[in-house]
C-alpha cells in the first residue's frame, strides 16, 4: 500500500491539524493564525466600496452578451456521469 495515495485518497478535512507552507504555519487547528476575522470583512469592505471601473464594466457587458452562445454549444454537449475512481471517499 501506498501510504501517500491512501492519506490522500481517504483523508477528511477533519483529520488535518496543522498546515504549513514554506516553512510558515498557515492553518493551525482550524484557525488561521495572523488573520483576523474583522480585519478581512474591513478589508472586504473597503475593496467592495468603489464604483466598478470602466474596464470591469465592458467585461462584464461582454460577458452578458456571450453567455446565451456559450449556454447553447454546451447544451448539445452529452456528458456521462462521472465516475470516481474511487469510491470510499467520492464527492462525485
Amino acid at each position: 500500500l501506498n501510504v501517500v495515495d491512501i492519506l490522500i485518497n481517504r483523508g477528511k478535512t477533519r483529520d488535518i491539524k496543522t498546515v504549513l507552507i514554506d516553512g510558515r504555519v498557515v492553518l493551525k487547528d482550524g484557525e488561521f493564525p495572523g488573520l483576523s476575522k474583522s480585519d478581512v470583512i474591513q478589508e472586504l469592505k473597503d475593496r467592495f466600496s468603489h464604483p466598478l471601473d470602466q474596464a470591469t464594466l465592458e467585461r462584464r457587458g461582454m460577458v452578458n452578451r456571450l453567455a446565451p452562445y456559450v449556454e447553447r454549444f454546451y447544451e448539445s454537449w452529452n456528458q456521462p456521469e462521472a465516475s470516481p475512481h474511487y469510491h470510499y471517499n467520492s464527492r462525485t
